[in-house]
């Protein structure tokens, strides 16, 4: 990796993004509570993705 800082360029230019998928959970309740819903799947969703 290159130490030199990123530098945008001076004019505005247009990008084009490929499309992509991303997963998405949804719920309520709080995110930080460690026997929490949100956790649960977020672990289960990580592990089938990632392993």
């Amino acid at each position: 990796m290159s130490s030199k800082n990123y530098m945008p360029p001076k004019k505005p230019t247009i990008i084009t993004v490929p499309e992509m998928n991303f997963p998405a959970v949804r719920g309520q309740g709080n995110l930080n509570d460690e026997n929490g819903t949100y956790k649960q799947v977020f672990t289960l969703n990580f592990r089938n993705k990632y392993t």
